[in-house]
Protein backbone atom coordinates (compact mmCIF):
# COMPACT_ATOMS: atom_id res chain seq x y z
CA UNK A 1 0.00 0.00 0.00
CA UNK A 2 0.78 3.55 -0.66
CA UNK A 3 1.53 5.86 2.59
CA UNK A 4 -0.10 9.17 1.12
CA UNK A 5 -2.36 8.99 -1.76
CA UNK A 6 -0.22 10.75 -4.18
CA UNK A 7 2.32 8.29 -3.77
CA UNK A 8 0.45 5.49 -5.28
CA UNK A 9 1.08 4.81 -9.34
CA UNK A 10 -1.83 4.87 -10.35
CA UNK A 11 -3.56 7.47 -8.55
CA UNK A 12 -5.48 10.70 -9.84
CA UNK A 13 -4.23 12.21 -6.43
CA UNK A 14 -1.78 13.88 -8.51
CA UNK A 15 -3.73 15.74 -11.41
CA UNK A 16 -6.10 16.54 -9.28
CA UNK A 17 -4.07 18.45 -6.89
CA UNK A 18 -2.41 20.05 -9.96
CA UNK A 19 1.02 18.68 -8.72
CA UNK A 20 1.70 16.91 -12.48
CA UNK A 21 -0.60 17.13 -15.31
CA UNK A 22 -2.03 13.70 -16.75
CA UNK A 23 -3.55 13.83 -19.76
CA UNK A 24 -5.49 10.70 -18.74
CA UNK A 25 -7.54 11.80 -16.10
CA UNK A 26 -10.73 14.10 -16.93
CA UNK A 27 -12.73 16.15 -14.57
CA UNK A 28 -15.88 14.38 -13.46
CA UNK A 29 -19.06 15.56 -11.62
CA UNK A 30 -17.36 15.07 -8.25
CA UNK A 31 -14.59 16.76 -8.29
CA UNK A 32 -15.61 19.74 -10.61
CA UNK A 33 -18.76 20.15 -8.00
CA UNK A 34 -15.83 21.33 -5.17
CA UNK A 35 -15.73 24.53 -5.82
CA UNK A 36 -17.00 26.57 -9.09
CA UNK A 37 -13.56 28.38 -9.48
CA UNK A 38 -10.74 26.35 -11.26
CA UNK A 39 -8.31 27.99 -8.95
CA UNK A 40 -9.88 26.45 -5.86
CA UNK A 41 -10.24 23.13 -7.36
CA UNK A 42 -7.05 21.65 -6.36
CA UNK A 43 -7.38 23.12 -2.59
CA UNK A 44 -10.65 21.93 -1.89
CA UNK A 45 -8.96 18.51 -3.57
CA UNK A 46 -6.55 18.65 -1.34
CA UNK A 47 -8.61 19.26 2.12
CA UNK A 48 -10.51 16.06 1.49
CA UNK A 49 -6.88 14.33 2.59
CA UNK A 50 -6.36 16.31 5.65
CA UNK A 51 -8.28 13.78 7.75
CA UNK A 52 -6.87 10.55 8.22
CA UNK A 53 -9.99 7.56 8.61
CA UNK A 54 -11.53 6.90 11.58
CA UNK A 55 -10.20 3.56 12.60
CA UNK A 56 -13.52 1.84 13.13
CA UNK A 57 -14.34 3.34 9.36
CA UNK A 58 -11.06 2.30 8.23
CA UNK A 59 -12.07 -1.27 9.69
CA UNK A 60 -15.71 -1.52 8.46
CA UNK A 61 -14.39 -0.62 4.91
CA UNK A 62 -11.48 -2.88 4.72
CA UNK A 63 -13.57 -5.56 6.63
CA UNK A 64 -16.37 -5.05 3.50
CA UNK A 65 -13.58 -5.13 0.74
CA UNK A 66 -12.33 -7.72 1.49
CA UNK A 67 -15.61 -9.99 2.95
CA UNK A 68 -16.67 -9.10 -0.62
CA UNK A 69 -19.66 -7.03 0.41
CA UNK A 70 -21.04 -3.81 -0.02
CA UNK A 71 -20.04 -1.01 2.39
CA UNK A 72 -23.53 0.76 2.70
CA UNK A 73 -26.41 1.55 5.08
CA UNK A 74 -28.46 -1.72 6.17
CA UNK A 75 -31.79 0.55 5.21
CA UNK A 76 -29.49 0.35 1.69
CA UNK A 77 -29.01 -3.34 1.70
CA UNK A 78 -32.75 -3.89 2.71
CA UNK A 79 -33.27 -2.14 -0.41
CA UNK A 80 -31.44 -3.90 -3.05
CA UNK A 81 -32.15 -7.37 -4.58
CA UNK A 82 -29.08 -9.61 -5.59
CA UNK A 83 -28.02 -12.41 -7.84
CA UNK A 84 -28.48 -15.51 -5.80
CA UNK A 85 -24.76 -16.41 -3.96
CA UNK A 86 -24.42 -12.67 -3.24
CA UNK A 87 -24.51 -11.12 0.01
CA UNK A 88 -24.68 -7.83 1.69
CA UNK A 89 -23.24 -8.94 5.20
CA UNK A 90 -20.15 -10.98 6.90
CA UNK A 91 -21.13 -14.21 6.62
CA UNK A 92 -20.75 -17.03 9.60
CA UNK A 93 -17.52 -18.15 10.39
CA UNK A 94 -16.24 -21.86 9.46
CA UNK A 95 -17.85 -24.31 6.64
CA UNK A 96 -21.27 -23.85 5.60
CA UNK A 97 -23.48 -26.40 6.67
CA UNK A 98 -24.56 -28.96 4.12
CA UNK A 99 -28.93 -29.61 4.03
CA UNK A 100 -27.56 -33.30 4.98
CA UNK A 101 -26.41 -32.25 8.20
CA UNK A 102 -29.79 -29.95 8.98
CA UNK A 103 -32.08 -33.14 8.66
CA UNK A 104 -30.14 -35.12 11.10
Amino acid sequence: MATTPDAYSWSSHGANTGAHADPMVQPHAEFTALSIRAAELSSAYKGLFEQPFDDALLKTIRDATNGGYPLASDAFKARISLPPGCRTNPGRPGRPIAAAEIRT
